[in-house]
């Protein structure tokens, strides 16, 4: 079963470096599908390779080695067939000029700083609303207490989005570009002190979208990403074991925790926190014995995710999206725990996405699994390809940074996001639609005008490359 493991493996390095060599492939999406890969699928695999499963796997799912094997088959049959199916799709195009197009917008220095300081506020008003206590962030019982703070944290998301875009995309300001990933950061660090080991990685993958390049993956790219290794090995593992053990304890002095922690662990220990973290196999394997079995939610999972339109200002009842029975409680993530632990209020799990549309509706949400995914990929990299600087933060909003769990996702997560995706684009166009004739009318009366902010826009485009 090892050996099956292995093959595995190598597949998904090769679909890896076949999607960082692509050139019709944006490189923020071609990074961002390595990280998925890498995160959620090669590294568990790996650990439970090296690894006798016995000592790595969480005692409290009872999944023996043979049903982790075969469930990491179905999920990687499943990612092989989105990911080769994408990769065809893209060799089909390879006229395509999307990959040579580069956003011709102008945004000046101080709209950015306006978003910067817009974006900081949101950071300011998370913190005011719950606090760095993961047990209360996390808890089923006080979701309804929280979802009416969703308007803010979803503004926050799409700024952050823009603020990622601006650290890839600005060239010859230096200043301006240090105090973006001072922002990046920041935010990171609060989300650490949250509770959020993944935040940790979030500064690095944001640093490879801008300075790890396609036709460089053979020289300064090993070079980076043997850095990235070392970096992650003697300060990213301590750090996130120590929020590990200390998150649900209330304020603690995190340096003396990582003292501690990283003094009384050793290399099994890690190995058994990251597999832990991210073997959404196991999960995906209780999901559908203990949850009704294949195909027993049916549609019900999608009412929330085509009803997203409807703010729960106006309907407090709608919906969860992905929830077998409307609530949070039913929501894949949490039944998987209830199951087992019928007092796991403040605990969620990740879950394997296909196994979650197996347990939808069978082998049909498998194949809807597949076609939805691959579309997903397909409209996130025209965005990101795009000449607008809206739809290329509407691009990287789609990205679900620093988990990227939304780029290969089950279905109902999929479909909630291009609703989301469509209403902002709708608001979008009828704000254009507003404002262009507007600007249209008053260049006509003023051609004297027209003519020097032609000149200024010029001056300022030789400045900004992006």
């Amino acid at each position: 079963m090892k050996m099956l493991l292995l093959i595995i493996l190598v597949v998904e390095v090769y679909l890896c470096f076949k999607i960082l060599k692509d050139k019709q492939i944006s490189q923020v999406l071609a990074i961002s599908l390595t990280a998925v890969v890498a995160i959620w699928y090669f590294l568990p695999g790996f650990i439970a390779l090296v690894y006798p499963f016995e000592e790595i796997a969480a005692p409290i799912y009872y999944v023996g080695q043979n049903d982790f094997i075969i469930s990491y088959l179905i999920e990687s049959i499943g990612l092989f067939a989105v990911l080769g199916i994408f990769l065809r799709i893209r060799a089909i195009g390879r006229s395509s000029q999307l990959a040579k197009i580069h956003s011709n917008q102008i945004i000046k220095a101080g709209i950015i700083y306006l978003i910067i300081i817009i974006y900081a506020g949101t950071i300011i008003y998370r913190i005011n609303s719950v606090g760095f206590h993961y047990l209360d962030v996390n808890a089923a019982s006080l979701y309804d207490e929280t979802k009416i703070d969703n308007i803010i944290n979803f503004l926050g998301q799409l700024l952050f989005s823009a603020i990622v875009l601006f650290y890839i995309l600005l060239q010859n300001r230096k200043r301006l570009l240090n105090f973006i990933y001072l922002i990046i950061v920041f935010e990171s660090i609060v989300r650490i002190m949250s509770g959020s080991r993944v935040w940790l990685i979030a500064p690095i993958i944001i640093f490879a979208f801008r300075y790890i390049k396609k036709a460089e993956l053979t020289k300064r790219s090993l070079v980076l990403a043997m850095i990235l290794i070392v970096i992650c090995i003697y300060i990213i593992l301590p750090i996130s074991y120590a929020i590990q053990e200390t998150r649900g304890m209330g304020n603690i002095d995190l340096l003396t925790s990582i003292n501690y922690y990283s003094i009384n662990a050793n290399n099994l220990t890690f190995s058994r926190m990251l597999f832990n973290k991210f073997d959404i196999f196991s999960t995906g394997v209780l999901l559908i014995k203990n949850s009704g079995g294949l195909a027993s939610a049916g549609f019900r999972p999608f009412y929330g995710s085509v009803l997203i339109f409807i703010p729960r200002a106006i309907w407090p009842e709608r919906p969860v999206s992905g929830s077998a029975d409307g609530t949070i409680y039913g929501h894949p993530s949490r039944l998987v725990l209830s199951s087992i632990m019928p007092f796991s209020d403040y605990q969620n799990v990740g879950v394997a996405p296909l196994h979650i549309a197996l347990w939808q509706l069978g082998i049909f949400g498998a194949l809807l699994f597949i076609i939805v995914v691959v579309a997903f990929l397909w409209i996130i990299n025209k965005f990101l390809l795009s000449g607008r600087l809206l739809i290329r933060t509407l691009g990287i909003y789609l990205l679900g940074i620093p988990t990227f769990h939304q780029i290969i996702a089950s279905p109902d997560v999929i479909i909630r996001q291009l609703m989301t995706v469509m209403i902002l684009l709708g608001l979008i166009e009828l704000l254009h639609r507003i404002r262009v004739p507007h600007i249209i009318r008053t260049m006509k009366c003023s051609p004297q005008n027209n003519i020097l902010t032609q000149r200024r826009n010029r001056a300022i485009e030789r400045e900004w490359k992006s």
